[in-house]
């Protein structure tokens, strides 16, 4: 599966209908769109690969950088100049890695987590950060200890401490 935002090789196929063989030294007169989430454009790469003419008669491969794969669903269209030659479009869903990306530190607590990163990130906070339990909150520090980011109202009874929502 292809990788968002990663730069990939596309590999496609010409194919020579008139003698139905893959087409060998065809790559110069080959014509790109790349459709990125619906909005074609011409990709930044317009000089093929032949892969192997060879052992893989007719395969090709295209390189797409980061910013061209980053989107949801991509087609790669090309057509040839040649007469009688077919390559059909190829078409490439893109996931979402749940990499660490550093983002900015919280500096209250978030109304609405929108994001599976974000949520992650929220969990790290809350498993790391200093905690400090005063007789009716529990409180949550940023990364220096001292500054407050929000917090926990904490109430007990002689059978149970019930943890209250977050405030700031």
């Amino acid at each position: 599966m292809a990788t968002r935002g990663v730069a990939i090789k596309v590999q496609y196929f010409a194919l020579d209908t008139a003698n139905n063989v893959g087409k060998t030294g065809d790559g110069g007169n080959h014509t790109f769109r790349w459709v990125k989430d619906g909005t074609s454009a011409a990709p930044a790469d317009t000089t093929p690969t032949e892969v192997d003419s060879t052992n893989c008669p007719g395969l090709y491969s295209l390189d797409l950088s980061a910013s061209e794969t980053a989107c949801e669903f991509g087609t790669l269209y090309v057509k040839s100049a040649t007469a009688n030659i077919l390559i059909v479009p190829v078409n490439i869903s893109f996931e979402r890695t749940l990499g660490y990306t550093p983002t900015a530190e919280f500096s209250s607590p978030p109304i609405a987590l929108t994001t599976l990163e974000n949520m992650l990130h929220w969990l790290f906070v809350l498993s790391r950060n200093r905690l400090r339990q005063t007789a009716t909150h529990l409180e949550l520090y940023k990364d220096d200890g001292t500054t407050l980011i929000g917090r926990f109202p904490v109430s007990e009874s002689s059978t149970e401490v019930v943890l209250g929502e977050i405030t700031t």
